[in-house]
């Protein structure tokens, strides 16, 4: 049995890379089968907290309509390079 020995041991170790590699991919598809889970659900509805809110220059705190014009832009070095001539 000792001429056969090398060849079962040679077997013993390609059955536990193909394990291991099994074990890898069964990883992989749990992960991948997981992302595909999570991007078909629908997007949950946000609303976002108020007090991150950007608020117009002026305007108060509920007060102003929808209305309102926006405030222009103050005149600066931007304004400067791109006057008409």
């Amino acid at each position: 049995m000792a001429t056969n020995e090398p060849m079962r041991e040679r077997i013993r170790r390609k059955l536990e890379t193909a394990m291991t590699h099994m074990d890898e991919d069964f990883e992989r598809v749990e992960f991948w089968a997981a992302a595909l889970d999570a991007f078909a659900q629908p997007v949950p509805a946000y609303d976002p907290p108020h007090e991150f809110m950007l608020r117009r220059s002026g305007s108060t705190e509920g007060g102003g309509t929808s209305s309102e014009r926006p405030a222009a832009p103050p005149r600066g070095s931007f304004s400067r390079h791109f006057r008409r001539s």
